[in-house]
């Protein structure tokens, strides 16, 4: 790890951005943007003309002044970004600026920099930042990309809601092992695409209604899902299916090609006939379990029957 990961609160700190006239003004305006966002004060020093300054001022920024009065706007232990190529200014700016203990970052030249900025999913307030240490910036915005597919869309909706829930079981005593529990399961069902969950105001009110709701985690279920040659052959769908299950059984050579996809904590089986025990194991333990298939081999069919028979459900792809 080249790089260490840090979220910084910037709620009223002071913030520079200079920017000359030949530098990008989009990737200007998305750091005004970024640090206005985050509650910084944005001063944006560039030689722009109205139009210019008044997206800058849609884009956060709370005051634009003239490019040469960049130095008389230098904050103290905050942070500026220089927008230039314009190497003598970026070296003159960069070491005034460090003189007053901020930090520096010079877009696009992640070896002149402080610290640099990395791809952004948000679902506020959960942040996911991602970086490749300034070597591959595409990179990471594809990576970006494709996160944001997978995370549900009310995702920051229900962490924030479930806040002042947090609160209400500490206070209403409940142990943190019970607490462990109830939320493992709740967040469960949330990143499930079978389930949809409701976000009132009674978990707050109502603790142990709430604790009695999610103490137990998603039914058992069973997914049998052809695994394609390639993994970026999958639908989106597929993915999220893979990267929400509490267990894959598949053969060692499909679970090496897909294992980037699953979770962690997810546990990996190969299954064994005639008894597939590992299948009969990861039902008894409820969640999502998904059988990758590979060359037209099935899961016998004796063998769903039976999972059916049990009252749980089956999904198989179509043919």
């Amino acid at each position: 790890m080249s790089v260490l990961p840090v979220f910084l609160p910037l709620e009223n700190r002071p913030c520079l951005v200079v920017a000359c006239a030949a530098a990008p003004w989009g990737a200007t305006l998305s750091k005004v943007r970024a640090l206005a966002r985050a509650g910084a004060r944005v001063t944006l020093a560039c030689d722009a003309g109205p139009a210019r300054v008044r997206e800058a001022q849609d884009a956060g920024a709370s005051d634009v002044v003239p490019l040469d009065e960049a130095g008389a706007h230098i904050p103290r232990q905050g942070l500026a970004i220089l927008n230039s190529p314009d190497q003598d200014r970026v070296a003159r700016l960069g070491g005034a600026i460090r003189s007053q203990g901020s930090w520096v970052n010079v877009v696009d030249q992640p070896n002149a920099s402080d610290f640099i900025f990395g791809a952004l999913v948000d679902r506020s307030p959960v942040l996911v930042a991602i970086t490749t240490g300034g070597q591959a910036p595409a990179a990471a915005r594809a990576l970006r990309q494709r996160l944001e597919g997978l995370l549900p869309g009310n995702l920051g909706e229900a962490v924030a809601w479930s806040a002042p829930v947090r609160s209400a079981l500490q206070a209403a005593g409940m142990d943190s092992a019970t607490r462990a529990r109830v939320w493992s399961a709740f967040w469960e069902h949330v990143f499930s695409l079978e389930t949809s969950v409701p976000l009132s105001r009674e978990g707050a009110t109502d603790p142990a209604a709430f604790a009695e709701t999610w103490a137990t985690p998603p039914e058992a279920r069973l997914l049998v899902l052809d695994a394609p040659e390639a993994p970026d052959l999958l639908t989106l769908r597929d993915v999220r299916q893979l990267s929400a299950a509490r267990t894959v059984l598949a053969d060692a050579r499909c679970l090496a090609d897909f294992r980037f996809l699953f979770r962690r904590e997810a546990r990996l089986r190969t299954p064994s006939a005639p008894g597939y025990p590992e299948l009969r194991e990861a039902l008894d333990d409820g969640g999502l379990s998904v059988w990758l298939c590979r060359g037209g081999e099935r899961p016998p069919a004796d063998l769903l029957e039976d999972v059916r028979r049990r009252g749980l459900r089956v999904d198989t792809p179509t043919r």
